[in-house]
């Protein structure tokens, strides 16, 4: 099974850090350069929601239980997404509804509605999902 690892984490941390810099109206000269390489977990994080869901899933079919560390991934995962939009990273306008959905995603499947809820805000009215 994939998983967040440390240098995925240490990537999430730094984008929820200039998300925080931004929630707080931090001067942009003083915000913490962010390298490509954080944008690069994207793709990382969204193997890890799909892949972890599915086993978190199966696990509850199977065995009427849910593994606590499947959990921790699904919320790792979820807060990589909820930064990335919060931090301007992944605010650009063609994809900010579809990361606001792979967050609102993965914060339900790990049974943090609350947190799914606010995701939610994020989504625009108008989304287009078919052409």
């Amino acid at each position: 099974m994939i998983e967040f690892g440390k240098k995925s984490l240490y990537f999430s941390k730094l984008v929820r850090s200039k998300a925080k810099m931004i929630e707080f109206e931090i001067p942009l000269e003083s915000h913490i350069p962010i390298s490509e390489d954080a944008q690069k977990s994207f793709l990382g994080a969204l193997a890890i929601a799909a892949d972890t869901a599915r086993k978190y899933f199966e696990d509850y079919i199977n065995h009427k239980s849910f593994d606590s560390q499947l959990k921790n991934q699904l919320h790792n995962v979820a807060e990589y997404f909820d930064a990335l939009l919060v931090s301007g990273l992944g605010n650009s306008a063609e994809y900010q509804d579809y990361i606001a959905i792979l967050g609102t995603t993965a914060y339900y499947l790990g049974d943090y509605n609350g947190s799914s809820r606010v995701m939610v805000n994020y989504i625009s009215d108008d989304i287009q999902l078919l052409e």
